[in-house]
């Protein structure tokens, strides 16, 4: 127990590889330490070892020492803070690990907010003072994604429907813009 509070303490320090270590600690000890493999999985996101943290969670789920709903539960808060933070791009990543883990009648929603922040990236991309072909380029792609995210949601989100509508109008703007860059021969 020792060790898993150090660990946290690391964690919380943002000393994400000394965290890990304290949790591979933990586990030598006691492989069947609850919660030991969910927070490790969780050290290591931070720290860039997505492999090695989904490793870890499916392990925790199959050992019985935490839930899948648990799991979901995590990056959905996760997803959350990052969008309200401004940090989309970590929203998304965070959103693709939450759709692996959704439960089956939380898919829709999860898909309306992975859109809604594609959606959002692109919008951002698509600033009018930004006429560069390459950012307008990911422009469109983030509104395409935005559409097929949008699209299996359906009606998850009450904000559903408009936001569709939407990434529809921004993809005619910026497919627009695209063309007439080329036409101008930037």
């Amino acid at each position: 127990r020792l060790w898993s509070l150090y660990a946290d303490a690391l964690f919380k320090l943002e000393r994400y590889s000394d965290g890990i270590a304290a949790m591979d600690e933990v586990l030598t000890i006691d492989p069947s330490y609850p919660d030991g493999y969910l927070k490790r999985g969780r050290y290591k996101l931070p720290a860039g070892d997505e492999p090695g943290a989904l490793a870890d969670f499916n392990q925790a789920i199959q050992s019985g020492g935490s839930t899948k709903e648990q799991v979901f539960q995590i990056f959905w808060r996760e997803a959350h803070v990052a969008l309200k933070e401004g940090k989309r791009s970590e929203a998304l990543k965070l959103f693709k690990l939450t759709a692996e883990f959704a439960p089956a009648e939380k898919t829709r929603e999860v898909e309306f907010w992975w859109g809604l922040t594609y959606f959002q990236l692109g919008e951002q991309l698509a600033n009018p003072e930004e006429d560069g072909l390459s950012v307008l380029r990911r422009a469109k792609a983030n509104f395409e994604a935005a559409g097929a995210h949008l699209r299996k949601a359906g009606n998850a989100h009450k904000q559903a429907s408009r936001y569709r509508e939407a990434t529809g109008q921004w993809l005619v703007n910026v497919e627009a813009r695209i063309k007439q860059i080329q036409r101008r021969g930037g």
